[in-house]
């Protein structure tokens, strides 16, 4: 790995995106000291904490966002590819194999974390933080970086794919994250300690003044938990070794039909509202075959998969205080299930050895590329309807002049926009994906790489471009249009917190994205059977 060109260059990338953060968070915190002059400036000296604070958040969510890609596929791709028996039978006892892939994925991660030491310096530089302080950090960091990473080794052991063990990775943070929400927002625990204790940043932000044997006894939880996960990837290394898809949704909503179909008989006479299509396909066959494979098979099965994403997120609408926060987790959450699914497309096909298959029948590539693109219309009609759900709870509790509850033309208009945008930004997401995927043939770098390059256009591009515009005189309200029209982060902000309205510039960013959409998705099929090497 540490010849690898790729390592380098992954390298170069978090840096830059850690350096960024961290010159952006200088610049907001010692803007206003700098516009009234030196004087003012040397008065911030002794408030190294707040920059410590920010460099700490940073690496808590470097570690919660790129931990998971490195770690989760390093057992699941033995499986994929069929060598694991093979490792077994080696002289290699199954715990060395476990501890070895363990600390295979967690010194990439390690690497990372020292390239903070020269932001850590500078920030403390400015004084008015204790060593103690300092240290204490450093242990809840490397501490998270373990537990996060026996957490995603123990669901790489249990997930037959890769696909599957990123994803659930991902999903077992929000669901702890909705635990945690449901614990103090409905159920009103005031300790928190019972739910959080396990959360690195928990424990940091509210042990970083104790004693040391406070300390130690915050840190207990994550050092169980990471033993405890460990312990469960040994224990099924060996049964979870030849694995094959569950399909614990599929079989579960078979189960309901069967009971449905029984009570139709007995009390509705047997009427069927929406009957089951053909099971061959007539047409398109590929994309037949993608929807087979997943929960969205029928309307049924769409219908109840959208309503266990409903019921929740409505739930959570009622009793969250801050709706937009819940809004923008939504959006990171199908942002990053759209960028999986797509890039795993092909990367399944070639890692299951069918897609020389796929190649060799008379279907043209690009044909075949945009059959399996349509699977993902179900999945975006499952993150829209919740999405405007919870968008239209938030505009009609919340005005632009007065609170009141009528929906006047600006709160339908808003909410046409927020599903317009995701009905817009996810199939380009989408495409984006699906071309990475085509482009690189490793699964697991594939996965990598559109997660960064999506993150890195989505987020730190346009914070850098807010950056270099303020580092001049203040943006006036031609900037800020132009930066609501070009970038996404920003027409979302104005939907999310409506204050001035931009109608004008945010509909130009959906007609420009729209454009763009269209560019990439002509460019994807254009190059197909070049990246296929048809």
């Amino acid at each position: 790995m540490s010849e690898s060109r790729r390592t380098y260059i992954v390298r170069v990338c978090y840096a830059l995106a850690l350096f960024c953060a961290f010159l952006i968070a200088f610049y907001f915190h010692f803007e206003s000291a700098r516009q009234r002059g030196m004087g003012q400036f040397i008065m911030t000296m002794g408030h190294g904490n707040d920059l410590i604070t920010a460099l700490i958040w940073m690496l808590f969510l470097g570690l919660y966002v790129f931990l998971p890609v490195l770690v989760a596929p390093v057992i699941a791709q033995e499986k994929e590819q069929g060598s694991l028996p093979l490792l077994l039978v080696t002289r290699m006892r199954p715990l060395e194999l476990v501890l070895q892939k363990y600390f295979s994925g967690i010194v990439p991660m390690l690497s990372f974390l020292l390239l903070a030491l020269p932001l850590l310096a500078i920030a403390y530089a400015f004084g008015g933080v204790s060593s103690h302080y300092v240290s204490f950090a450093i242990v809840v960091l490397l501490l998270t970086c373990l537990q996060i990473a026996a957490y995603c080794l123990m669901i790489s052991t249990l997930c037959p794919t890769t696909m599957s063990a990123v994803t659930y990775s991902y999903l077992g943070f929000v669901f702890w994250l909705f635990i945690i929400f449901f614990a103090h927002g409905v159920l009103r625990v005031s300790n928190h300690y019972l739910t959080s204790g396990l959360l690195g940043p928990f424990v940091y932000f509210n042990g970083c003044d104790s004693t040391i044997t406070q300390m130690t006894f915050l840190c207990a939880p994550i050092v169980i938990s990471t033993i405890v996960f460990l312990l469960i990837s040994w224990r099924f290394l060996f049964s979870r070794a030849t694995s094959q898809k569950s399909q614990f949704l599929q079989r579960l909503f078979r189960s309901i039909d069967v009971l449905m179909n029984v009570l139709n008989r007995k009390l509705g006479r047997g009427i069927v509202l929406v009957p089951d299509r053909s099971a061959l396909p007539l047409n398109d066959p590929v994309a037949w075959r993608e929807r087979g494979r997943t929960t969205m098979a029928n309307s049924r099965y769409l219908v109840r998969l959208m309503l266990i994403i409903l019921v929740p997120t409505c739930i959570a609408s009622f009793f969250c205080k801050d709706m937009p926060v819940l809004v923008v987790a939504y959006w990171i959450i199908a942002t990053f299930l759209t960028a999986l699914h797509c890039t795993n497309m092909i990367g399944a096909e070639r890692s299951q050895q069918t897609l020389d298959i796929l190649l060799s029948t008379p279907i043209e590539v690009r044909y075949m590329i945009t059959q399996k693109m349509k699977s993902l219309r179900p999945m975006i009609i499952v993150v829209v309807i919740p999405l405007a759900a919870v968008s239209a709870m938030y505009y009609s509790m919340v005005g632009w002049s007065q609170y009141d509850y009528a929906w006047t033309t600006d709160r339908f208009l808003m909410l046409a926009l927020s599903v317009a945008s995701a009905l817009i930004y996810l199939p380009l997401i989408g495409w984006f994906s699906c071309a990475v995927g085509l482009r690189i043939r490793n699964r697991a770098k594939a996965l990598v790489a559109a997660l960064g390059l999506v993150t890195g256009i989505v987020i730190v591009m346009p914070v850098l471009f807010f950056v270099a515009v303020s580092l001049g005189e203040p943006p006036d309200a031609d900037y800020e249009n132009m930066m609501v029209g070009l970038f996404p982060v920003f027409s979302l902000g104005t939907l999310l917190f409506p204050g001035e309205q931009r109608y004008g510039p945010t509909i130009a960013n959906l007609v420009f994205h729209a454009s763009l959409l269209f560019a990439v998705r002509t460019w994807t099929l254009g190059r197909a059977e070049d990246f296929l090497r048809r």
